[in-house]
């Protein structure tokens, strides 16, 4: 659907979608917008790397320190059973 600058002024409700390559300024635009009035910015790409990320990140760093000898055992949550390696961790 094609608004002009005018048409798009005077509506009573306003959405905006912002898509770009990384380093182009769609946050800082967003950012400018909702400094002034009642504009709401809301970042989806943040959202997608929170949800579809998170779990694989922390397996990853999980994996990645049990090689650690003093990591597994608080990785694990054996350090919740023996409170000397807690200490010691």
């Amino acid at each position: 659907m094609k608004l002009s600058a005018e048409v798009f002024k005077h509506l009573k409700n306003k959405n905006l979608t912002l898509l770009g390559m990384s380093g182009v300024g769609k946050t800082h635009l967003a950012k400018l917008l909702s400094g002034k009035g009642k504009w709401f910015h809301y970042s989806g790409d943040y959202r997608i790397g929170a949800k579809y990320l998170n779990d694989d990140i922390l397996s990853s760093v999980k994996q990645k320190n049990q090689t650690r000898d003093r990591l597994v055992d608080g990785i694990t949550g054996q350090s919740v059973h023996q409170p000397s390696i807690s200490r010691n961790f």
